[in-house]
């Protein structure tokens, strides 16, 4: 009785275009493999040609992270019109909280 009702809601899930499409999680993973070493050219580039002098080992150090971020959150919010909505109005929230500063 257990399996069948399981069954029923998997299917249901399915029917709703709830249930993951085949192949995602293969196609996040190629996603990543891809931009990690994208990430860690730009790094390399950025070590070698790069002008300043203080903190650029420790700086270019944050490229295959701040590139793995950002692909997994485009990731997650391209599926959904709610979530891009909602990501735009938490960045535009955090924007207009700065300190505006005077010109003088």
């Amino acid at each position: 009785m257990l399996f069948s009702i399981i069954d029923w809601l998997r299917e249901l899930k399915n029917a709703l275009g709830l249930g993951p499409e085949p192949g995602v999680a293969l196609q996040l993973l190629i996603n990543i493999i891809i931009g990690g070493l994208m990430a860690l050219f730009v790094r390399a580039l950025y070590k070698r040609f790069s002008k300043t002098v203080s903190n650029r080992d420790a700086f270019s150090n944050l490229f295959p992270l701040l590139t793995v971020t950002v692909i997994i959150v485009i990731f997650v919010v391209k599926s959904s019109l709610a979530l891009s909505l909602g990501l735009v109005g938490a960045l535009s929230i955090v924007r207009f909280r700065a300190a505006i500063k005077e010109p003088e």
